[in-house]
């Protein structure tokens, strides 16, 4: 029998006003998955705050397209890796 993997990946939104989401991915997340994510559900919801978004380094977050678009959208306001506030990948330790 092969040994298969299987999980269940999620984004979700955390502020002083509460919850955005869940958002519950179908695949494999990427960067095109998750700027759709961000473009579609994730905007929507939060284009009228006046906040810092942040995330980790993983490979979808750090992807071109999304760097170029969380810097159009929050631009000076975005922590993440290899963004105005650099932000280690994959930080449980220092990440909610």
């Amino acid at each position: 029998m092969p040994n298969t993997q299987q999980g269940i990946m999620i984004w979700c939104g955390i502020s002083s006003n509460g919850l955005v989401g869940p958002y519950f991915f179908n695949d494999t997340v990427t960067g095109p998955s998750y700027k759709e994510m961000l473009v579609n559900y994730a905007w929507p919801r939060l284009k009228n705050k006046n906040f810092y978004f942040q995330h980790d380094g993983a490979g979808a977050h750090y992807s071109v397209t999304v760097r170029e678009w969380l810097d159009k959208k929050f631009p000076d306001r975005w922590i993440g890796r290899r963004g105005p506030f650099d932000w280690p990948a994959r930080s449980p330790d220092l990440s909610p």
